[in-house]
């Protein structure tokens, strides 16, 4: 026998988001500017604007759109596992 209570329907409901997104099924942006990248890790965006070496992929983006650098998922996804001994300068 099964309870079928609309609370636990909605945690149901919740719980595959949850696992969707454990499974890569929404990952973010496909494209991310510094600003967001640097949003996402959590660091200054100033600081990593002059700073290129803590950017993502050393500073050298993965390509341009409307003229902005920008840098896909996989490489910001590598980048935010990153800590500030790891980068090279």
């Amino acid at each position: 026998m099964e309870l079928a209570l609309p609370e636990l329907e909605e945690i149901r409901t919740r719980l595959d988001g949850i696992e969707a997104l454990l499974r890569g099924g929404a990952g973010g942006p496909e494209w991310y500017t510094l600003r967001a990248a640097c949003d996402r890790k959590g660091i200054n965006y100033n600081t990593a604007r002059v700073l290129r070496h803590l950017q993502p992929g050393g500073g050298v983006p993965d390509a341009l759109l409307a003229g902005r650098r920008v840098w896909h998922r996989a490489t910001v996804e590598q980048w935010l596992q990153q800590t500030d001994e790891e980068v090279k300068r």
